[in-house]
């Protein structure tokens, strides 16, 4: 039996859609939300407890919804860890 191909939908929906996932959608307030002065984080690269506290509030997220966003914003780049400092990435 032979599947048909798969087409996909033009690169432009493609990003359109992505913009407006939840996660990437919050994933690009956190970090606009550091702005260019950025803020202080962790050892571990992670806002220290008060800050995370902050932001959660200001962004109106769950603490689990900002892991995941801070998660995904760094390793997509959108957000940039560097001397104990992050700051907005490319966005």
């Amino acid at each position: 039996m032979r599947l048909p191909p798969v087409r996909l939908a033009p690169r432009e929906e493609l990003a359109g859609s992505a913009r407006v996932a939840p996660l990437l959608r919050a994933a690009r307030q956190v970090a606009r939300w550091l702005g260019p002065a950025g803020q202080e984080v962790a050892a571990d690269g992670t806002l220290a407890a008060t800050t995370a506290a902050a932001a959660a509030t200001e962004l109106e997220l769950t603490p689990g919804e900002l892991d995941a966003a801070w998660r995904v914003a760094a390793r997509t780049h959108m957000l940039a860890v560097t001397n104990f400092r992050a700051v907005t990435g490319s966005i």
